[in-house]
């Protein structure tokens, strides 16, 4: 469950930190699936994959031989200003949001993905919904657990108040 925390956690972070995102949910809750899409994509849980090249290919213009091991980086695949505007930018609007790699690809895709997808729309729904007036606190100095793979806040401080 660690990665659906991080996203959960993560997803709230962005939208409390731009109170302007959390209310265009409040107001329009049909938006939280893409929020969730755009969490994903911007708090990559999950960052990254190792593989192992089954032929001689090319990548980025660099020979990669037969038998390299790689470890493929899909946040930052998710933050590629080629396929996304302004990768920065959380926005719960953003029309591509959905085209991530948070979960992989094909048959390496996350066998758990649509449980993940609505444990966060069900807790950033129940959130919002619950505490019209969360917040995070000034305590917060938004500190990433230090992993190479998995990417979650170390904690994420709340106001209901």
């Amino acid at each position: 469950n660690e990665t659906s925390t991080n996203l959960i956690a993560g997803a709230l972070m962005f939208l409390l930190r731009d109170p302007e995102q959390a209310e265009k949910l409040r107001g329009r809750p049909e938006l939280i699936p893409n929020a969730v899409e755009e969490a994903l994509r911007c708090e990559t849980p999950v960052q990254g994959m190792w593989r192992v090249t089954t032929c001689d290919t090319h990548l980025g213009g660099t020979a990669v031989p037969e038998g390299s091991f790689l470890m493929l980086r899909y946040a930052a695949a998710n933050r590629d200003p080629a396929v996304f505007a302004d990768p920065e930018y959380f926005d719960v609007e953003r029309p591509n949001a959905r085209e991530h790699l948070s979960f992989g690809k094909a048959i390496h895709f996350c066998p758990g993905a649509s449980l993940a997808r609505k444990e966060a729309s069900v807790a950033i729904s129940q959130m919002l919904e619950r505490f019209p007036r969360l917040a995070v606190t000034e305590n917060n100095d938004y500190r990433h657990h230090p992993s190479m793979l998995l990417r979650g806040l170390a904690r994420l401080e709340l106001s209901l108040d």
